[in-house]
């Protein structure tokens, strides 16, 4: 088949599978995405890429050294692998495809629907009895779990030994030796590659699950937020893997609905969000996965950074920082409005517990909770907005 023969075949859905490809969105829809740039891909941004302010800002703070490899939103990639769902929406959204590197094909099957509708009813016999909430929480556990592990870069794994001086010599002459971190005056850590790395986890099931959430999100975005609420009703503040923090003008969603598409929103709604026609329906609908449920409102948000967040203006606020106990006394609204306003930094001490020769031990770490820095998007020079890498 041709390349242009593969792509129809994607479009109509006759292929399943994974494509690796080359592919941008032309000049004429990049305004229309530059909100939210639709091609996830991880690379390595350097100060050059990041635009003037924040430059200016790592140059002062030594804070951006070498390049880092980060997860970007963008508006091209090479030899990027995409499962064929997404790169049919990318396709019927406008997206070229450049060139097509290889194509691998599978059975389309709902293998592990049983498993998920295990853990979803398993939740939702949790919400009806409270002595089933045991049971319901270690299911959420397990679903969440089940994929992540798929996808563990087993070669990354090292043999990890604790030595004394006698016996560091012959480590650090192994062939397989990679790095040496000394801990108390006599008494070293010591990192060594693996003789034989088994490569027998089926990583192709975390990867069509990531696959579809980013699929799923890009749906949200460009097929329900602007297709039913103006962009000067609505702003994107912070995305996850599987959630969305946006300010809107309204005091609800229901509120910004444009008059005009109020009643294909009603036709819709149930595709986005639990149904709230009947108790019955609303908490099923909330283990439903693929619903977007209400996780926190309120009065605004600061967003210094992936997974790094101050949310405030409710009874019960939502704080984020990757790395950093969420119980840290640094972790107010006023340290990260500090950042944001003023470009600097906050630090902050994780303390707890480890076990070291049979003993437990205290540990008391000192790092950077908060920074300003932010690489994954150029910020403008009034140190809110922001706008697409050219990478």
């Amino acid at each position: 088949m041709t390349e242009q023969e593969i792509l129809n075949h994607i479009k109509s859905g006759d292929i399943f599978g994974v494509v690796e490809c080359d592919i941008t969105v032309p000049d004429t829809l990049k305004p229309h995405f530059a909100e939210m740039p639709p091609i996830f891909k991880n690379i390595e941004v350097g100060i050059e890429d990041i635009g003037d302010h924040m430059a200016q800002h790592a140059k002062r703070c030594d804070a951006l050294p070498r390049p880092r490899r980060t997860l970007i939103g963008s508006m091209c990639a090479t030899k990027v692998l995409l499962a064929t769902p997404l790169l049919r929406w990318y396709l019927e959204h406008g997206l070229v495809v450049t060139k097509i590197h290889q194509i691998a094909q599978f059975l389309r099957k709902a293998v592990f629907e049983q498993f998920g509708e295990e853990v979803s009813n398993a939740r939702r016999e949790g919400d009806k009895d409270p002595s089933k909430s045991i049971i319901a929480d270690t299911m959420k556990l397990i679903g969440n779990s089940a994929y992540g592990k798929t996808v563990t870069n087993k070669e990354r794994q090292l043999n990890v030994q604790v030595c004394t001086d006698d016996k560091i010599f012959e480590l650090v002459n192994d062939p397989f030796f990679k790095n040496l971190t000394p801990l108390v005056s006599d008494i070293y850590e010591v990192d060594l590659h693996k003789r034989v790395i088994e490569l027998d986890l089926p990583i192709q099931i975390g990867f069509f699950v990531y696959q579809y959430a980013k699929l799923r999100m890009l749906e949200f975005y460009y097929d329900f937020m602007i297709k039913f609420v103006h962009p000067e009703d609505f702003e994107y503040c912070e995305m996850d893997t599987d959630s969305a923090y946006l300010a809107i003008s309204g005091d609800s969603l229901d509120d910004v609905i444009k008059p005009d598409m109020r009643n294909a929103f009603e036709l819709e709604k149930h595709l986005w969000f639990p149904r709230t026609d009947t108790d019955e329906h609303k908490q099923h609908d909330k283990r439903t996965p693929g619903l977007f449920k209400l996780e926190w409102e309120g009065d605004g948000i600061v967003a210094l950074n992936s997974k790094c967040y101050y949310c405030f203006g409710s009874e019960k606020e939502k704080v984020s920082c990757k790395g950093v106990n969420s119980r840290s006394k640094h972790l107010t609204k006023e340290n990260y409005l500090k950042v944001l306003r003023n470009c600097s930094s906050v630090q902050a001490q994780n303390m707890g517990f480890r076990l070291w020769e049979n003993q437990m031990q205290t540990y008391i770490q000192e790092k950077t909770a908060l920074s300003y820095l932010y690489i994954k998007r150029k910020v403008n020079e009034d140190g809110v907005s922001t706008r697409p890498l050219d990478v």
